[in-house]
């Protein structure tokens, strides 16, 4: 009879225990309309202006999970889609948030934009960004209050001018909104005089940045902190531009620098130049990038850096989204 009772109880388990609940669910490939966007004022008088375009993106559900989750949109920087992504896809589902990663790249016929950055604009990743989020708050497992966003470099600036409250409405057209925004090493050139969403900054830079710059993104967060805004800067010291890259640090002698940028964004999308007062403009634009742009940056791993940052990011996480 004991040996019958145990039988019974292992169907039992066997019956209600949901299939796969330990392995991971494989990746699915959603796709959306987006547009092109290039400037700040072509995001602002609407999407619908702007070409369109379709991107896809990959979703990937945490395992073992039920119901309805939190997420994390990931963009991806100059160099396109890689291991860096991966990662953190790898440790963010493990500790029970789906992510979704999108390529704003290859619908537009680009792989990489760091030796030209026109190639794709940077507002072009905010259009998809605001419609990637429109489309994970509308997924049956994807909670849309715990919907967050991170990138690097290119998709750290992603992560940063979707922070925007302006940007926000002109693009999405819902209530919906990014709950927290993770930019690893943005341009520190974007210097935007706009209202913010409430949703918190974490900013995480390398000291020796050479690339997008430092000096400006800290002033920045103290200036926000100021006036009482929830915006934090981590400087990892020591630490080049890509530090949670897998490749040793090496000299891109391709890589454009905007370390020396600096961009006044104001409330109506209007540009000026913060070293020259020049307003930027299809007639200054020549003149103000030569001023501040020169080929030639430091990229590449920092051990101890990356490690921290992914340590930070997961236990940040966790806290804001109750994981």
């Amino acid at each position: 009879m004991k040996l019958l009772r145990l039988l019974a109880l292992a169907l039992t388990v066997a019956i209600w225990a949901p299939a796969g609940a330990s392995e991971a669910p494989s990746p699915v490939v959603l796709s959306f309309t987006s547009a092109s966007p290039v400037q700040p004022a072509d995001v602002l008088d609407g999407l619908a202006n702007d070409p369109p375009v379709t991107v896809s993106g990959t979703l990937d559900l945490p395992p073992g999970a039920a119901g309805r989750v939190p997420a994390m949109l990931i963009v991806h920087g100059s160099g396109g889609i890689g291991s860096r992504e991966e990662d953190y896809q790898r440790e963010l589902n493990a500790i029970g948030i789906a992510t979704f990663r999108t390529d704003s790249f290859r619908p537009r016929g680009v792989t990489k934009t760091y030796d030209n950055q026109r190639a794709v604009s940077t507002y072009s990743m905010v259009a998809d960004a605001f419609n990637a989020l429109k489309l994970l708050a509308a997924h049956p497992r994807i909670d849309p209050k715990r919907i967050g966003i991170m990138g690097f470099s290119k998709g750290g600036s992603t992560a940063f001018l979707t922070a925007f409250e302006p940007f926000r409405r002109a693009s999405i057209g819902t209530d919906d909104r990014f709950a927290v925004h993770i930019p690893f090493y943005r341009g520190c050139m974007y210097d935007v005089a706009m209202p913010r969403t409430a949703a918190p900054i974490r900013e995480l830079i390398g000291s020796a940045d050479d690339y997008t710059g430092v000096t400006l993104c800290v002033a920045y967060a103290e200036r926000q902190r100021a006036a009482g805004r929830d915006h934090e800067v981590v400087v990892y010291p020591g630490a080049h531009h890509g530090f949670n890259m897998t490749r040793e640090p090496f000299q891109c002698a391709q890589c454009i620098s905007f370390a020396a940028c600096h961009f006044k964004v104001a409330a109506d999308g209007s540009i000026v130049d913060g070293n020259t007062g020049l307003p930027y403009g299809p007639s200054t634009r020549g003149r103000i990038f030569e001023a501040c742009n020169h080929r030639g940056t430091t990229v590449g791993l920092d051990a101890t850096a990356a490690a921290q940052s992914h340590r930070y990011v997961k236990d940040y996480l966790r806290k804001a989204f109750g994981t």
